[in-house]
């Protein structure tokens, strides 16, 4: 128990440094004391240890970042933070809750988008109350604690992302939307007047559903491998997002 306390303190410490310190640093990884906790199978705390996170620099329309592959000793989440020169900044988006093992292409929609190009650094996060929920405001609420490396090192990686219009821009593939990862790909298409919408859950074991913020729409349970299409008769913005995940959301804009 003490082990593992000690692992927590130091990690959350670290961090908690880097997202709140305006200071130019030149390390860019983050070491804890000791490789794993103690506990998880056994009822005790979730283990943090081994994760591990791969992601490629990539374009993007800036308004989220996909994450290729990341791996986790107990469910928890990737967050993208911001960087603060050179290092992990504060949380400006995370995923919705992962499994334990591997996840690949996750897509992580930013809370607030970034306008030009940018370093971003995604990070494994344990979910250690276990209550589906991600929760890390350091110092004071800092409950779900970086998962770490084989080696105790914190589970991030820098990631360049260029700026591009043309990522958001709709593709002859357009109406087609995946839900996997609990995320809508893509997440914000344009369409134009008497196009039609395809949505099909892509996910292993997981339902959602595409309901629309406005009542238009709403597909009920989407089972894996389900689709549901929506026909688009009038011009404007429509937002929606998945009733069983409520913080998965999209948009889709419909020409005239």
């Amino acid at each position: 128990m003490k082990k593992r306390l000690a692992v927590l303190v130091v990690a959350i410490g670290l961090v908690a440094a880097a997202c709140s310190s305006s200071a130019t640093t030149e390390t860019t990884t983050t070491t804890a004391e000791t490789t794993t906790t103690t506990g998880g199978p056994d009822g005790g705390m979730p283990e943090t240890a081994p994760a591990s996170v791969i992601a490629e620099d990539q374009t993007s329309d800036g308004t989220a970042i996909v994450i290729k592959s990341v791996d986790l000793p107990a469910a928890g989440f990737i967050a993208v933070h911001a960087d603060n020169d050179g290092s992990p900044g504060a949380v400006i988006g995370h995923s919705d809750l992962l499994p334990a093992g591997t996840s690949t292409d996750v897509s992580v929609v930013l809370d607030t988008p970034i306008n030009d190009d940018s370093v971003l650094w995604p990070m494994a996060h344990i979910d250690m109350d276990e209550d589906g929920e991600y929760t890390f405001v350091p110092p004071d609420n800092a409950i779900d604690v970086p998962g770490l490396t084989a080696d105790g090192d914190v589970a991030m990686v820098p990631v360049k992302v260029d700026v591009s219009d043309e990522a958001s821009a709709p593709t002859a593939a357009g109406s087609e939307i995946s839900i996997k990862n609990f995320a809508f790909g893509p997440a914000d298409i344009t369409i134009s007047v008497g196009e039609t919408v395809r949505w099909t859950n892509d996910e292993d074991s997981i339902g959602h559903t595409t309901t629309s913020d406005d009542g238009i729409w709403n597909s009920g349970m989407l089972n894996p491998g389900d689709t549901f299409e929506q026909t688009f008769t009038e011009p404007g913005t429509f937002t929606y997002f998945c009733s069983i995940h409520p913080s998965m959301t999209a948009s889709i804009t419909v020409n005239g």
